[in-house]
């Protein structure tokens, strides 16, 4: 059945990961709270969209070779962005003797762990919704781009989990500070410059958001100022912009990045484009007319619950006259408007960005989710995040 003990060894390192990933959807409730039964589905739904890609590589063009073959290269060292994920992959390809599929179950249960922390935040925005629009909030977790890219070798995957792990740990700041500089450390490593918008968003919601002490505000903003410095000037550094002294450095950065991405079957030209085309082109485009084909009709199935999604928020911001007070609201509105802005400007492919959106689409579903209409709280109900005060009775008196 196997031709050397390196295949048996193969074989079974990729089970031990399937099963370790199966065994990490059923102990997550002690932690994320999601109910176990959906968590091994999320689990066993994200494992088929990894094998589906595995396959999909096998006859077509994917970077997920180019990471795999250099890191079985001797010379690989520790570095930023692409660097970083081929390091990491040598962990188990030179360090474990394991397979380029077997390794693809590594990277599937890493995108997994950013799915069950973005299934957890969801869960804590819908509880006080109606039961509706808390199934909506689980169905839209079967999107097949968040499962997708997130299952094979490569930055999307581990972008994918520090997403997930970010909107979890600012639900409840207090008590996961720890998982959230994990998470902003993680996406430092294979995306600098998003790691760099990540604290900018958190430092915007230090400052602004109306549940903080003001006191607590001065202390956040003075220890944000030197690491918000520190991730923009690594993020500019991986970028190439850290000599930029002009703004005209930096508009000749955009354009080489316009072209650079503008390749392949779904590129499009931006550079003609209005900055409202761009921004509606990332993130809404390809729709139902533009790309043939099946996969064509599953992203411009998703493109278009995201339009309705953002369309939502407009309407609910408008006609409530909802305010941004909430720490996770204001850090989630403040990284989709810099990230989307940023993004929609450089990338000129709408196959790139498919994948690349992947990074703040998250923060928008749960905007879009925490802005629906909550269920009325009865007129008794005790505030929220207090316990109901136990009933006590009077001693009933001893019969004499």
């Amino acid at each position: 059945m196997f031709t050397d003990a390196n295949d048996l060894s193969q074989l079974l390192w990729a089970l031990f990961f399937v099963v370790l990933g199966g065994v990490f959807a059923i102990a997550q409730h002690r932690l994320f709270r999601v109910p176990r039964a959906w968590a091994f589905f999320l689990y066993v739904w994200h494992t088929a969209f990894c094998l589906i890609y595995v396959d999909y590589t096998r006859d077509n063009i994917a970077d997920t070779w180019a990471y795999y073959a250099y890191s079985l290269e001797s010379g690989a060292s520790f570095g930023l962005g692409g660097d970083a994920v081929v390091a990491f992959t040598a962990l188990f390809s030179r360090g474990l003797g394991m397979s380029y599929e077997g390794i693809f179950l590594v990277y599937n249960l890493i995108g997994f762990i950013g799915l069950i922390a973005m299934a957890s935040a969801l869960r804590t925005a819908v509880a006080d919704k109606t039961r509706w629009i808390r199934q909506l909030a689980s169905l839209v977790l079967l999107l097949p781009g968040f499962s997708f890219w997130s299952a094979a070798i490569g930055k999307d995957s581990i972008a994918f989990m520090a997403v997930g792990l970010i909107l979890w740990s600012v639900q409840r700041i207090r008590s996961r500070q720890v998982v959230l500089i994990f998470a902003v450390v993680a996406m430092g490593c294979v995306r600098p410059h998003m790691a760099g918008l990540l604290t900018i968003a958190l430092a915007f919601a230090a400052i602004l958001a109306g549940s903080i002490p003001m006191a607590r505000k001065v202390l956040l903003a003075t220890l944000m100022v030197p690491v918000t410095a520190f991730a923009i000037s690594l993020g500019l550094n991986y970028t190439g912009l850290d000599d930029a002294s002009s703004i005209n450095d930096i508009v000749d950065y955009v354009e080489q990045r316009q072209y650079s991405t503008f390749r392949g079957g779904s590129a499009v030209d931006i550079a003609d484009m209005s900055i409202p085309e761009r921004l509606f082109a990332f993130l809404f485009r390809p729709l139902f007319t533009e790309v043939p084909g099946l996969l064509g009709t599953v992203v411009s199935f998703e493109n278009a619950i995201l339009l309705v999604g953002f369309l939502s928020i407009l309407a609910n911001m408008v006609r409530r006259k909802s305010s941004l007070q909430d720490f996770e609201r204001i850090f989630a509105f403040v990284f989709v408007a810099i990230a989307w802005t940023l993004l929609a400007n450089t990338t000129a492919n709408l196959g790139l960005a498919v994948r690349q959106k992947t990074m703040f689409t998250p923060m928008l579903v749960l905007l879009a989710f925490s802005y629906m209409r909550s269920i009325p709280a009865p007129a008794n109900a005790p505030p929220a995040g207090t316990r109901r005060p136990i009933a006590r009775t009077a001693p009933v008196a001893r019969a004499r």
